[in-house]
């Protein structure tokens, strides 16, 4: 049995790394791909003591249904509303609450629903214009976005002082600042000689997959982010991790493997950890 084993990108204690752990706890705390059911509802984490509904099982299949029927009726339906062109009407109002550490209780969240949109480039670099659709909501630490579940709209994942939010579309990352709600891809369409698109296209005629940038994580202080590549690596299938440094741009491969790799978090002296 092979074990398993972390590697830290540089000198790490072992102290160093429960006190980030004991430092961050919240009663409520994860990234949205964090799912738990309450009850008959489904309910996801988007940020520390943030919790909000999203579509169940039983609901997607009945707004999915209901299309069909309309579109069977001879009604025009844009079944694309799912697709992240437009909040869906056929799921029911999606509602955001926030956790009391003290109390362990929830209360409603008011929204306001803003769209924003942003260009990306598909695998054979053809731009377009994709909206958007999110839940401003201002707490007691300031403005938080909230994805609308009725639509693909990506996971945000938000920055250790909240002030910024990771996602990524199209092998690509954004960031979304929260004060000038700005969109802007923080990973280059070219590095160290290799084309995105270029290589898409090779790869593909070999049915071979590119991840030209996938899997983000922020540093604890914000000012860099990993995340996962295969841009270099195509051909003896590895995985490498690349860090951005969002005050300068530059990106830098730091790690390569084999094996099935990713960063697991970063420590407060800037050391990841793989």
């Amino acid at each position: 049995m092979r074990k398993k084993k972390l590697v830290a990108y540089g000198l790490v204690s072992a102290a160093l790394l429960f006190g980030a752990t004991a430092a961050s706890y919240s009663y409520v705390s994860g990234q949205n791909n964090a799912v738990t059911e309450l009850g008959v509802g489904k309910y996801i984490v988007t940020s520390n003591n943030i919790i909000s509904t999203t579509p169940s099982s039983e609901e997607q299949r009945i707004a999915s249904q209901l299309r069909t029927e309309l579109i069977e009726k001879g009604e025009h339906v844009d079944e694309s509303a799912s697709f992240n062109l437009k909040p869906d009407s056929s799921y029911p109002a999606q509602k955001i609450f926030s956790i009391n550490d003290t109390t362990k209780q929830s209360s409603n969240l008011n929204d306001e629903t803003t769209i924003l949109q942003y260009t990306v480039k598909n695998p054979s670099g053809v731009e377009s214009v994709r909206n958007l659709y999110l839940h401003k909501v201002v707490t007691q630490n300031g403005v938080e976005l909230v994805p609308n579940n009725t639509t693909a709209t990506p996971a945000l994942i938000p920055s250790p002082d909240g002030g910024k939010y990771l996602f990524e579309d199209m092998n690509s990352i954004f960031t979304i600042d929260t004060k000038s709600l700005s969109v802007t891809q923080i990973t280059q369409d070219y590095v160290d000689g290799y084309d995105k698109n270029k290589l898409h296209n090779e790869l593909k005629e070999k049915e071979q997959s590119l991840f030209w940038a996938t899997n983000p994580v922020w540093s604890l202080d914000g000012t860099q982010v990993s995340y996962l590549s295969n841009r270099t690596a195509v051909d003896n299938t590895s995985m490498e991790i690349w860090v951005i440094d969002l005050l300068n741009g530059t990106e830098r491969k730091v790690y390569s493997s084999t094996q099935p790799v990713g960063t697991f978090g970063w420590t407060s002296t800037k050391n990841l950890i793989i």
